[in-house]
């Protein structure tokens, strides 16, 4: 999922300056130089912006663990009412935004469209 992030990230970085550019280009050619610095640079604000945002969405919402520790995982539906409850060693759990997918008693689970709590013991 990261690496998508990252792909769509530096696609509209190279749109976003690539349009800047043809932009300030043309005013240039027009003898409005000034105006061309200030496009270019309101372009490379936007693609800070744009590039920050996205990756500080991601960066922060994704839970990843390997080591098989005691956990007790409720699962939410939407209303608040609890889905499913597991409770013991519990490992490979990812969690982002709503998916969280791990393994308990040598089975995979995944729920979509959830809320999740997750209490670790010791």
């Amino acid at each position: 999922m990261t690496i998508s992030v990252t792909i769509v990230s530096v696609i509209l970085m190279i749109a976003i300056g690539g349009i800047g550019a043809c932009i300030a280009v043309t005013l240039v050619r027009n003898n409005s130089t000034m105006l061309a610095l200030v496009v270019m640079l309101g372009a490379v604000i936007l693609v800070n912006i744009v590039a920050f945002s996205i990756t500080y969405k991601f960066a922060d919402s994704t839970v990843s663990t390997s080591s098989s520790t005691f956990r007790t995982i409720t699962i939410y539906d939407e209303a608040g009412n609890v889905m499913a409850r597991y409770e013991g060693d519990i490992s490979d759990v990812v969690y982002c935004d709503g998916y969280i997918q791990f393994d308990y008693d040598g089975k995979e689970y995944v729920y979509q469209n959830c809320l999740v709590e997750m209490v670790k013991e010791g």
